[in-house]
């Protein structure tokens, strides 16, 4: 029984820690200037993999930027999709970038105007992306569930210390025993 009890303490202490960790390691960065994006397409490969969570430093100036280095941008301005690339020169005088895919064969088309990069790629997690885009998507589901199970596993931790300390007291009850000092 004690162990039984040991055991659901830890899945709820797992439980309460787990949302804490996710959102620290998601949304952790905003608080210094990093934004995160998720790597949904195969042009990064194999430096930077599909399914991905990067890091955005959003505090830098572009004219800083020199070649080798992986940036964010919008591709088509304010509202455009987010494309990760890295930077094969940097023109100052037109303030604009020149990007390849590690994984294209061609430099991109259009240089990228210094109004259109949103920061440099400063950390990724593998795979985390897709955790991250999975509980983006689910987030009404994945919340009632994970309430759900939170609720039940604190009711069953309830349940188990409570019928510990009623079996000290049946068991005493039970024998007739008595202690008068």
């Amino acid at each position: 029984m004690r162990a039984l009890r040991a055991f659901v303490g830890s899945v709820l202490v797992f439980e309460v820690l787990l949302p804490v960790v996710y959102l620290a390691v998601v949304f952790g960065g905003c608080l210094f200037g990093i934004s995160t994006y998720v790597i949904e397409s195969g042009s990064m490969e194999p430096s930077i993999q599909v399914g991905s969570l990067v890091y955005v430093n959003n505090d830098l100036e572009a004219s800083e930027l020199a070649p080798d280095e992986v940036i964010a941008f919008r591709v088509d301005g304010a509202n455009a999709e987010v494309c990760t690339h890295r930077i094969i020169a940097n023109d100052i005088e037109s303030q604009a970038v020149s990007t390849k895919g590690d994984n294209n064969k061609e430099i991109d088309a259009t240089p990228i105007p210094y109004a259109n990069i949103i920061g440099r790629v400063v950390y990724r997690i593998p795979y985390l992306g897709f955790i991250a885009y999975f509980v983006s998507s689910y987030r009404i589901v994945i919340f009632f569930a994970y309430v759900l199970i939170l609720v039940s596993t604190f009711l069953l931790y309830r349940s188990i210390s409570k019928r510990k300390s009623d079996y000290g007291k049946r068991r005493r009850n039970t024998y007739g025993i008595k202690q008068y000092c």
